[in-house]
């Protein structure tokens, strides 16, 4: 799957000050004083828009970190992961945003590759896409979860493949999964394409493994995957040379439970 465009954070700052009326001389004629400061009026004025439209009335606070807090609650840090957005063909602002907010979700995954907590946790990964009309005031939001049946996922990179005239992007995305069973934690590497429209998968395939063992051994595996017939991919194994068929028609989603078990069944 190749991408078609990725946005980089200079793209975000002039497809941006247009839409909210700061000039690009201005941004950078300020003197940085704060995190604010160093990312820009422009973005930050997004970030805090997009913040107050997901968490009505919470405080949004930029140092030390990027933080929310509502009501009397402690404030809790948001990681928005890749954050872009671009002046789309009908003049309106669209972007896209990995939320995470709270530390708990990448403690978990820390404790979980140092076999310190147990894998029962659930932590949702959500996907936020956005638009904002030409007027530049206005918000619509769409709000994903990635995979609602796994109970744990981090996102690693994604770009947007396209944006639907007048809907929303397809993203292409690499994310992780974890899984554990006895002394070992497995990490599934996967290639994806995700619907923001539809709210699922419109391509997920393996593309690489680990396994981290409880006796400090780690095993690193790489898939190569290629369609044989209309309903079936073969999934080829670089560690150990062998193939599994995989029943899967277009477009293809690989299920992580069923991969897995086929994988340990060649064994």
């Amino acid at each position: 799957m190749k991408a078609t465009m990725m946005f980089k954070t200079s793209t975000i700052l002039f497809a941006l000050v247009g839409a909210f009326g700061i000039s690009a001389s201005a941004v950078y004629s300020q003197e940085i004083k704060s995190r604010r400061d160093a990312v820009g009026p422009a973005i930050a004025t997004l970030t805090e828009t997009l913040l107050h439209r997901l968490f009505p009335g919470a405080k949004v606070q930029w140092d030390p970190v990027l933080t929310i807090r509502e009501g009397s609650g402690p404030s809790e840090p948001v990681d928005l992961g890749d954050f872009t957005a671009h002046r789309l063909d009908d003049g309106s602002t669209g972007g896209v945003a990995m939320l995470e907010v709270g530390s708990a979700k990448a403690e978990h995954i820390q404790k979980l590759r140092k076999f310190q907590s147990a894998d029962g946790a659930h932590f949702e990964t959500t996907i936020v896409a956005f638009r904002i009309p030409p007027s530049g005031s206005g918000m619509e939001i769409k709000k994903i979860p990635l995979d609602p049946y796994d109970r744990l996922t981090k996102i690693d990179w994604f770009e947007v493949q396209k944006w639907l005239p007048g809907g929303w992007p397809v993203l292409h995305l690499r994310y992780e999964s974890y899984s554990t069973a006895g002394d070992s934690v497995t990490i599934l590497a996967w290639d994806s394409l995700v619907n923001m429209a539809t709210g699922s998968f419109a391509g997920r395939i393996p593309e690489g493994m680990s396994v981290l063992h409880k006796d400090g051994e780690e095993t690193q595996e790489i898939f190569s995957v290629h369609r044989t017939n209309a309903t079936q991919i073969a999934i080829y194994d670089n560690g150990t040379g062998k193939t599994i068929d995989y029943p899967c028609s277009d477009p293809c989603v690989v299920d992580g439970r069923t991969f897995l078990g086929q994988l340990s069944g060649q064994r």
